[in-house]
């Protein structure tokens, strides 16, 4: 009975410690296993963040050439809109030098039998170059005023790029007003009705679609202190004299052919006015007697010297 007691101990104690083993094995195992797993993670972040990284680098590389793509782009489109500007200046250069050395300006107008004995120096005309047609090109202006009043002109020339020469868009009397938005406001030649110390003038837009100037409207008034009646004998309407200053304006649109437009007191011309141009405001042009300074002038200005 005591040696089956014994062995029944030894046995227990082998047990334990074989138990103990197994547990301890196991404890090694499950290490080595979240090591291998923690490797293998490390290792799987390691690579996206390489990748990640390779992506950044070709994302910045492709912002870089785009960039680039866009400022040489760029770059040909400021040096073609420098090379219009510079021919553009020196187009108008030679129609000034014609004008002053032989008389003659773009579309066979020739000036030579306007100049009388009486007339000013032909360097008492004037000339600007300016965009006064609103499209972000450079036009020339000439006043032609040394001759008699009946012969002196307003003309406005473009560069025509395309076909590479000088073109007459406008022509009207002298002293015109240039306002934003393209408008011009021409005083016609003669007074001959009863507007009295209202001159009458007409009303040009620009038209970006045809090139050239387009008549809006003509403006004519009577003027009540002057002109009591009209020539067919009509009293001045003074029921439609609202603010009592004797003076009231007829606005003919072109638009309107044939219509009689009511008269208006000034107040509601400017609102027309205002809302005709779209609250167009005066130019301020800086004009230039023409003479071979001023012409030289423009010409270093366009070769940058």
């Amino acid at each position: 009975m005591k040696n089956k007691g014994r062995i029944n101990r030894l046995l227990t104690r082998k047990i334990l410690l074989l138990l103990i083993a197994l547990l301890t094995l196991s404890m090694v195992f499950t290490g080595c296993g979240k090591k291998e797993a923690g490797e293998t993670e490390e290792e799987a972040a390691s690579e996206e963040s390489q990748e990640a990284e390779a992506e950044a680098s070709t994302n910045e590389e492709d912002a870089a050439e785009a960039e680039a793509a866009t400022e040489e782009e760029e770059a040909e489109e400021e040096e073609e809109t420098t090379d219009i500007a510079v021919k553009t200046k020196l187009a108008y250069v030679d129609v000034l030098k014609r004008f002053v050395d032989k008389g003659s300006l773009p579309d066979g107008v020739d000036i030579s039998d306007l100049i009388v004995d009486d007339s000013r120096p032909i360097e008492e005309s004037e000339f600007a170059v300016y965009d006064v047609t609103g499209d972000g090109k450079e036009d020339l202006i000439i006043d032609f005023i040394s001759t008699g009043t009946d012969s002196m002109f307003e003309r406005i020339y473009i560069y025509d790029e395309d076909l590479g020469e000088v073109k007459e868009i406008f022509f009207s009397r002298p002293f015109t007003d240039f306002y934003t938005n393209g408008f011009i406001r021409s005083e016609v030649s003669y007074n001959n009705g009863v507007a009295g110390s209202f001159w009458p003038y007409e009303l040009f837009e620009f038209d970006p679609g045809t090139g050239s100037y387009e008549r809006n409207a003509f403006v004519d008034a009577w003027d009540g202190k002057a002109f009591p009646e009209d020539f067919d004998g009509n009293v001045f309407p003074a029921d439609a004299d609202g603010d009592g200053d004797k003076m009231l304006y007829y606005v003919y649109l072109d638009s309107q052919e044939g219509f009689v437009p009511p008269p208006i007191d000034v107040e509601e011309l400017n609102r027309w006015l205002k809302d005709e141009t779209y609250d167009a405001k005066l130019l301020d042009i800086r004009w230039q007697k023409i003479t071979a300074d001023n012409i030289k002038g423009i010409e270093k200005d366009a070769r940058g010297r």
